[in-house]
């Protein structure tokens, strides 16, 4: 009796943990609630190309998080990655639609195989954390972009150079923190640069800034040992420590 009992117990555990949930679809090994992919129940493998017949629009949060998979191809249609969709993951290669426009927070934490990705020009938000402890080493940011979110390419320390594009006007903080940056070209029209942002970027030599400037957090470029030839406007404000540990002081213009 107890095991007829202890049986019956685990098949509506079974039950229990497959169940589809009310408003899901399933289409295949993609369930889908909506428009957005909340789940993938196939089978571990290399290569993945999400059907476009799915109809969806958003690739759900952590849905392909600590994944195996390396390679992925989202179809057109998609306009957001959730939050964590492929985070701590094994991606080494991701083919992005020209439809795609948010990246969400943490899309991309800890995939340190991704050494590269093409973002397409639609997208106009990069969330918070999204490529932080990545292996990323080239990335082309799109025009439309305006604001570095905090901790974007947190500790990205394969990432050695990056242009800001036209439109950005605020690096959020601890946005490049100890990344592998030795330079940067900062755009006209920035006029923030968050708290620590460039902290501990021990390989950055120097930097120009913007006379749209208007203000340096605490900490900024703390901590960038071989940074040495800094311009700055004298109308910016500098936050405290902003240059601390640097070789040389700013040189205003």
């Amino acid at each position: 009796m107890r095991k007829f009992a202890f049986f019956i117990l685990f098949l509506t555990f079974c039950q229990l943990l497959f169940a589809q949930q009310a408003g899901e679809t399933v289409i295949g090994d993609f369930v889908i609630m909506g428009k957005t992919l909340v789940r993938y129940t196939g089978k571990e493998q290399n290569t993945l190309i999400i059907p476009a017949n799915l109809g969806i629009t958003e690739i759900g949060p952590g849905v392909f998080g600590r994944s195996n998979l390396r390679n992925v191809r989202i179809p057109e249609g998609v306009t957001t990655i959730g939050t964590d969709a492929f985070a701590n993951s094994r991606l080494e290669a991701i083919q992005l639609p020209s439809s795609l426009r948010v990246i969400g927070s943490r899309a991309f934490y800890g995939c340190k195989s991704l050494a590269s990705i093409v973002l397409p020009a639609s997208v106009t938000r990069i969330g918070e954390g999204a490529f932080c402890y990545s292996g990323l080493a080239q990335i082309a940011l799109p025009a439309q972009l305006r604001v570095i979110e905090p901790f974007t390419f947190y500790e990205c320390t394969k990432l050695t150079d990056i242009s800001l594009p036209d439109n950005v006007y605020e690096i959020g903080h601890s946005a490049f923190y100890k990344s592998g940056l030795t330079r940067i070209r900062f755009n006209e029209g920035l006029t923030t640069i968050g708290a620590s942002a460039f902290s501990q970027c021990t390989e950055l030599v120097g930097v120009f800034l913007p006379a749209s400037l208007t203000s340096v957090g605490e900490l900024a470029f703390a901590g960038c040992g071989k940074l040495q030839n800094i311009r700055i406007s004298t109308h910016t404000a500098i936050g405290h420590d902003a240059f601390q540990g640097t070789r040389g002081r700013p040189t205003y213009y």
